[in-house]
C-alpha cells in the first residue's frame, strides 16, 4: 500500500510540472528573458521565489518556460518512435516472409548495438574510477 502512495505522489508531481510548463505564459511571475542587472543573484523572496541568475532573470519563470522545450522534445521523440515501430511492425506482419526476417534482424542488430554501447560505457566508467582512486 505504501508503494502506491509514492506512485500517486510521483504522478501528481509530474502532472503539476507538466501543467506548469504548459501554462507558463499564464502562471510565470516574470518574463523569462527580461534582464535586470540591478537584481542579479538575488536570493529567494516573495517577488522571486527561486531567486535570480547573474543577469537578473527570474529562475522560476525560466524553469517553467524551459519545461516546454523538454516536453516538446519528449513528445516528439515518442511520436517518431511510435510511427517507425508501427510502420515496421505492420509491414512485417502483413507481408511476412523475407521482409519479416529482414526487419527482425535489423531490430536484433539495433538492440545488440545498444547493449554493447551500454556495456562498454559502463566498463570505461568503472576503469576511470579505479584510476582516480
Amino acid at each position: 500500500m505504501a508503494t502506491k502512495v509514492w506512485f500517486y505522489a510521483g504522478i501528481a508531481v509530474l502532472i503539476l510540472l507538466a501543467a506548469s510548463s504548459v501554462l507558463a505564459p499564464l502562471l510565470a511571475p516574470h518574463d523569462p528573458l527580461l534582464q535586470s542587472l540591478d537584481q542579479d543573484l538575488l536570493a529567494y523572496s516573495s517577488d522571486h521565489p527561486l531567486g535570480t541568475d547573474k543577469l537578473g532573470r527570474d529562475i522560476l519563470s525560466r524553469t517553467m518556460y524551459g519545461g516546454q522545450i523538454s516536453l516538446l522534445t519528449g513528445i516528439a521523440t515518442v511520436l517518431i518512435s511510435l510511427a517507425i515501430g508501427i510502420t515496421a511492425g505492420s509491414l512485417s506482419g502483413y507481408f511476412g516472409g523475407w521482409l519479416d526476417l529482414l526487419l527482425m534482424r535489423l531490430v536484433d542488430i539495433l538492440m545488440r548495438a545498444w547493449c554493447a554501447a551500454r556495456f562498454f560505457h559502463s566498463e570505461n566508467e568503472s576503469s576511470s574510477r579505479r584510476r582516480a582512486v
